[in-house]
């Protein structure tokens, strides 16, 4: 009686489990995609206003 009631629980933390890694996996790659985003737009508007600097000096 004992033993399926632990069984049952730990399948079902083991499942919960699962769940907390896959949910921590996406927030990970959430971060790293806006990280990424966020330092393309910034060298993007960095080169851009090198860019503009180069036409006025030039």
């Amino acid at each position: 009686m004992g033993l399926t009631g632990r069984v049952v629980s730990s399948s079902r933390c083991a499942k919960c489990g699962k769940l907390v890694e896959n949910f921590i996996l996406l927030f990970f790659v959430c971060c790293f995609y806006w990280v990424y985003f966020l330092i393309f737009k910034f060298c993007e508007v960095l080169f851009e206003s090198f860019r503009i600097l180069g036409n006025l000096g030039g």
